[in-house]
Parts: C-alpha cells; structure tokens; sequence
C-alpha cells in the first residue's frame, strides 16, 4: 500500500510538473498577443507611405519634367524682369528714349479718345489703369512683383496657374508698350512658353507637390492623367 501512495504521489507531481509549463506557455503566448498589436499600427503608416510613393509617382504624371520646366520658365522670367527694372526708365519711362506714356496717348487718340475693349484690344496692358502721371513708378513697380513671383517658382519649384498667369500678364503689359525695345523675338517666345507653361500647375494650391497632381490632359493628350 505504501508503494502503491508514493507511485501515486510521484505520478502525481510529474503531472504538475507537466502542466505548468504548459501553463506558462499559454500565459506566455496570451502576453505575446498584445504585443503585436502596437507593432501592427506602427508599420501602417509605413506602408501606407509606401502606397502613397507608388502612387504618385506613376507613370503619365511628368513630375519631373513639368518641375525642370517651370524652374526653367521662371528663372528666364527673372531674368526679362530684371532687365526691365533697371532699363526701363531709359528706355520707356517718362524720359526716356521712347516713353510708353506718349505712345498709350498715341493709341488712345486713334481708337477715338477713350480706354476701352478697342484700345485694350490694340494695345493690351495694365497701364491703361494705372496713374500715368507716375509712369516710371508703374513700370519699376510691374519689374519687381513680376521678379518677386518669379524668384518663389524658381526658389521653390512650386507654382499655381494664378501666379504663372500673372507673371505672363505682367510681361505682356511690357511687351505691348515697349515698341522697338521690346521686338526682338525672344520677348514673344518667352510669353508663348510662358502661356504653356500656367496649364502644367494646380488651379490654386500650392501645397500639393507637383509629383501628386498630373497635367491637364487637354495638353499631354488623352493617356496624360492615366
């Protein structure tokens, strides 16, 4: 009998011993679970940004390209606009070889004496609605906003088409009133790439990289966007 009790007591403590461990490895495993849990929610913003650079960087978009080229039209902007600041006093200001003032007048009397749609039509400019008897302050003042919105798109590289539109209305205004200073060529090519160039932006963020925004596909054809 007492053979019998300690075989019993010693299958019995084995048996716990068994158990026990097993105990722990599921106590264990149940620790486990959580853990996984805060390594599951930081690795999806990772692939959640991985998506996002596959994503915007498929190909039609012309990022790279459109980034180049606009970089490009602006620094030739600075360039045209900083010319005109130091040199248009010379040239067109109000003493100047050619004032713009005198030929605004000169257009002004042959579409009949009045700035409207005939004299805007034959000479379009914002000088026509601006103080003329400060002509050399108009000019010196179009110069610097159109070298200030210039330098941010060349700094930058970010641009809008309301900004690349009124850097080409700003040179056109020069251009229309510039007469012989202005009529080169190079003046005009400048406006019909600059002209191109406000339909490769955003209508009006500036926030959002060129890389996620593809172009009008009324300028890269159909398969553009896609």
């Amino acid at each position: 009998m007492a053979e019998e009790k300690s075989s019993s007591s010693s299958s019995s403590t084995v048996r716990r011993r068994r158990v026990e461990p097993s105990g722990t490895e599921s106590h264990s495993a149940g620790n486990s679970e959580p853990k996984d849990g805060p390594e599951d929610s930081s690795s999806d913003p990772e692939k959640e940004k991985e998506k996002r650079k596959v994503h915007s960087l498929r190909p039609g978009t012309y990022w790279l390209t459109r980034i180049l080229l606009l970089r490009a039209v602006a620094f030739i902007y600075f360039v045209a606009f900083s010319v005109a600041f130091h040199q248009n006093k010379q040239l067109i200001g109000e003493k100047g070889l050619l004032p713009c003032k005198t030929y605004l007048n000169s257009v002004k009397r042959y579409v009949g004496g009045k700035i409207g749609a005939a004299a805007l039509a034959y000479t379009p400019s914002i000088l026509w609605f601006l103080d003329w008897t400060h002509m050399d302050s108009n000019l010196d003042a179009i110069a610097a906003v159109g070298m200030a919105l210039s330098g941010l798109v060349l700094i930058t590289g970010t641009a809008n088409m309301l900004i690349m539109a009124l850097l080409w209305v700003l040179y056109h205004s020069l251009v229309n009133v510039g007469q012989l200073w202005y009529s080169f060529g190079w003046e005009s090519q400048l406006l019909e790439t600059g002209f191109l160039a406000i339909f490769l932006c955003p209508v009006w963020s500036l926030s959002r990289p060129l890389i996620a925004v593809p172009p009008p596909s009324s300028v890269c054809g159909p398969s553009g966007g896609s």
